[in-house]
């Protein structure tokens, strides 16, 4: 038995690999949040209290790099990734126009975020994630309890510029 325990590679430094290639993802993100949050707010100025909630929700990926660190498994921490990510498209959907948001194309990218993150049963649950987001802000939207659209009155180069972000994705 002792022999055919030698014989198992020890996970151990590929899970660390995992781990640190987790931390460098979460922190890349994280920096583009915040750069996108300095940003917004050197634009529109000080933020109310549903851009706090959005900006935060740019800034999460740091928290999740941290929690890196404990003994939580890599791919719960993905899988909380991705439905952070759902949740924020979500919501910045549902303040940018609901149904007809430029950033609705966005949740496309979740399950494909997955595909390069883990196998297929990551894609399905990152899928059911983009789905709830999606039938969230159409629940709302059909309730008529979608807050106003924070978008210029026309939006055209939003739209252009979401797109064209979300192609270099």
């Amino acid at each position: 038995m002792a022999a055919h325990q030698k014989l198992r590679a020890d996970p151990t430094p590929q899970r660390n690999a995992q781990r640190r290639q987790f931390v460098s993802i979460q922190m890349a993100k994280a920096g583009v949040g915040a750069a996108l949050a300095l940003g917004y707010v050197a634009l529109v100025g000080k933020p109310d209290a549903a851009e706090w909630v959005a900006l935060a929700g740019l800034l999460a990926p740091a928290a999740l790099a941290a929690f890196a660190f404990t003994r939580i498994g890599v791919e719960a921490l993905e899988q909380a990734s991705l439905a952070l990510l759902s949740a924020l498209i979500g919501y910045l959907v549902a303040f940018t126009g609901g149904l007809t948001s430029p950033l609705i194309a966005w949740l496309a990218l979740v399950p494909a975020e997955a595909a390069l993150a883990g196998g297929r049963p990551a894609v399905a649950r990152a899928t059911a994630a983009a789905a709830l987001a999606l039938v969230v802000v159409a629940g709302l939207a059909a309730t008529g309890l979608l807050p106003a659209t924070r978008l210029p009155e026309h939006p055209w180069p939003v739209y252009a510029a979401s797109i064209l972000a979300a192609i270099v994705q």
